[in-house]
Formats: structure tokens, C-alpha cells, sequence
């Protein structure tokens, strides 16, 4: 709902990724945030569609990438909470390079991590 407000309302105004931030500065989980947000991006919501859907894979990118940054920190074994959650998220990132819509430069981010991710699962 917020994602949505935010869309309608909020475009130019502040931060693209303030929704996400909020949450994250409220200590919800990465993976609650993350798992909201796949979802979105997977069944294609409304008003996220076509075009629209580059702001849920860049909220998902932004999320990922602070969740990488507090969580490889811990070591490998903390990396996303668990081996299944890392898995999950290089897939997830997979599809945000191919199907998110993003410009060419968070395209590269998301490879780039996606990269740092199944090297620290080998």
C-alpha cells in the first residue's frame, strides 16, 4: 500500500528508495522486506506492471544490497540469514538483470553483486 502511495504521490519527492528505508531503519527483517517485494515483482502488481515494474526491482536491488552489505560482514555462513535465503536472492537477482526493467547502470549492480554472492557460496 505504501509501495502504491508512494508510486501515485511520492515519485519525484525524497528518495526513490525511502518506503524500503523506512522499514529497514524500523528493524523489520530483511527477509519480511525482501519477501514483500518478490512477491510484487513476481505477480506482476498493479500499478507495477510493464514500464512500472523498474520500481519494485530497484527497491528490491536497494534492499538486497543492504541486507549483502550487514549480513557478509558476519561470514558466509550469515550471508542473508542462511545458505537458502543466499540462494534464493541470486536467483532473484538473476531475474531483476533480466526482467526488471532497470536502467543499464543498476543492471550492473544487481550482476555485480549477483557475481559477489555465488562466490562467497562456493
Amino acid at each position: 500500500m505504501i509501495e502504491r502511495y508512494r508510486f501515485e504521490y511520492q515519485r519525484t519527492v525524497g528518495p526513490s528508495t525511502w518506503v524500503v528505508d523506512i522499514f529497514i531503519d524500523l528493524n523489520a527483517s530483511y527477509e519480511a522486506i525482501f519477501a514483500t517485494l518478490e512477491g510484487m515483482f513476481y505477480n506482476d502488481e498493479i500499478p507495477f506492471k510493464g514500464r512500472h515494474r523498474h520500481y519494485i526491482a530497484s527497491d528490491l536491488l536497494h534492499v538486497i544490497q543492504r541486507w549483502y552489505a550487514e549480513s557478509s560482514q558476519q561470514g558466509v555462513k550469515a550471508l542473508f540469514g542462511g545458505e537458502d535465503n543466499a540462494v534464493t536472492i541470486s536467483q532473484t537477482l538473476a531475474a531483476l538483470q533480466l526482467q526488471g526493467g532497470m536502467d543499464e547502470a543498476r543492471v550492473e549492480e544487481a550482476r555485480a553483486l549477483r557475481e559477489r554472492v555465488e562466490i562467497m557460496l562456493r
